[in-house]
């Protein structure tokens, strides 16, 4: 039988504390990337909207393709205006992501 919150687990906590940080560092890391490759290609098409009249630019997205970066089945937020539809998945954790973070830190991935 398992007790947890033990000696055991808090020597187990701490042994493993530098995996944890690798994988919080690389998962930043991460996401400092994807903000940098937004902001570029952002950059980049108003730059191109700039020089060009007939530029179609960022297509927006739905609020169904939101749901679907965010990891939620299609017409989860249904019901609700498009803005609030918005609001609500822009104040979600994007649950892949989550999953997979949780994943490496207790190491069952």
């Amino acid at each position: 039988m398992h007790v947890s919150g033990g000696f055991a687990d808090g020597i187990e906590f701490f042994v493993n504390a530098d995996k944890r940080k690798t994988i919080i560092t690389n998962a930043i890391t991460w996401a400092q990337l994807a903000i940098r490759a937004v902001r570029e290609a952002g950059d980049y098409v108003s730059s191109i909207s700039e020089s060009r009249v007939d530029a179609v630019g960022v297509r927006r997205l739905t609020p169904t393709g939101c749901e679907r970066l965010q990891g939620f089945p299609d017409g989860f937020t249904e019901g609700f205006s498009d803005s609030i539809r918005y609001r609500m998945l822009g104040n979600a954790v994007a649950v892949p992501c989550a999953e997979w973070i949780a994943r490496r830190i207790i190491g069952n991935d």
